[in-house]
């Protein structure tokens, strides 16, 4: 049995041959001192982190997200409003290091409907004002 035990130990390329796998520090994943909360990005999408960051930091219009209803019949996994009021509020209330922003790439769709494309660039300008069109939608839908 020890002699198993040694050989699983030695080679540990049965569980992941990545070596930042095994970082289990209790503070790598932990808030910033600064207190800020930071945005994953999954490939391609530094446009829309920089947007999502800017417009979390200006407070009338995070707290009027905030606040705002989201359609409570539509799935959240498909609701921009959720996806968006769950990017600020894991911004300003997580102890974590960074938000990843994977749920909020499948809800939000491109002109032709389909999900962000995390791989491939987008003009800043042309998300966000598809962005500010979409979310415009939930506002005045909201009662």
């Amino acid at each position: 049995m020890m002699q198993f035990l040694n050989q699983q130990f030695e080679d540990p390329s049965w569980r992941t041959s990545k070596r930042p796998d095994w970082n289990n520090s209790s503070t790598s994943m932990e808030k910033s001192v600064t207190g800020y909360v930071g945005m994953k990005n999954l490939g391609c999408i530094c446009y829309m982190i920089s947007i999502m960051q800017q417009l979390y930091h200006i407070e009338s219009f995070r707290n009027g997200i905030l606040g705002a209803n989201s359609p409570p019949e539509e799935d959240p996994a498909e609701n921009l409003m959720y996806q968006v009021k769950w990017i600020f509020s894991s911004l300003k209330y997580s102890d974590k290091q960074y938000f990843n922003p994977k749920a909020f790439c499948q809800a939000f769709k491109d002109w032709d409907g389909n999900p962000i494309n995390v791989r491939e660039q987008m003009d800043v300008e042309e998300f966000f004002n598809n962005f500010m069109d979409k979310l415009e939608g939930y506002l005045l839908n909201d009662d």
